[in-house]
């Protein structure tokens, strides 16, 4: 007897792809708006929440929690290409550590650096928990249509609301083995003579 395995499908798969879509806008009008003073660390976490979701269609919670703690990831590039890598008890200068490595395009450069070249110079608290400032709570409530305006949405649960659309959208668009799920794709480098890693 053959089992069948779980659909990869939810009751968000319906509304997914148009959701997408809404943020993607949304994100394009927030992120044109002028800015008042310097971003925060909140803000740098949103956007590379936004990117990493959005853009590279990462949906593994865990690397995106710690990407906005700083902790088991690092950048990498070779030959214009960027990366963002990923793996437990992660050494920023170990090149021959097995990693999980995800495609990151520009969109999620800045954000990246600006959270992980924090860690270099001091112990940077984490922004998980911190309440989503108001500027960004168009995205929140895109994503949480039926949630009360009285709730305070912080980051974990714009995160936590973009990983499961996202993943909806991945079980729609992308091949079958790929979309094996975004946040499973794994991948060990051969030759690290030509990669260039961000130490922070």
């Amino acid at each position: 007897a053959i089992d069948n395995p779980a659909s990869p499908f939810t009751s968000r798969a319906a509304g997914a792809l148009t959701l997408k879509a809404r943020l993607l806008d949304l994100r394009a009008n927030l992120e044109a708006r002028p800015n008042a003073g310097r971003p925060s660390r909140v803000d740098y976490a949103v956007r590379a929440l936004l990117a990493l979701t959005l853009d590279s269609a990462i949906t593994d919670a865990e690397l995106l929690m710690d990407v906005i703690a700083v902790r088991n990831v690092r950048l990498a590039s070779a030959a214009g290409i960027c990366w963002l890598e990923h793996a437990p008890g992660l050494k920023v200068a170990d090149p021959d550590a097995v990693v999980r490595s995800f495609a990151i395009g520009r969109a999620a450069l800045e954000p990246l650096n600006a959270l992980l070249g924090a860690k270099a110079s001091r112990v940077v608290p984490t922004v998980w928990d911190e309440p989503l400032p108001q500027h960004w709570q168009p995205l929140y409530q895109a994503i949480h249509a039926r949630a009360p305006a009285t709730k305070a949405a912080t980051v974990a649960d714009l995160a936590l609301g973009l990983c499961r659309c996202i993943d909806q959208v991945n079980a729609m668009t992308v091949p079958g083995i790929i979309a094996g799920r975004s946040e499973e794709h794994t991948s060990e480098l051969q030759s690290h003579s030509f990669i260039s890693y961000a130490v922070f």
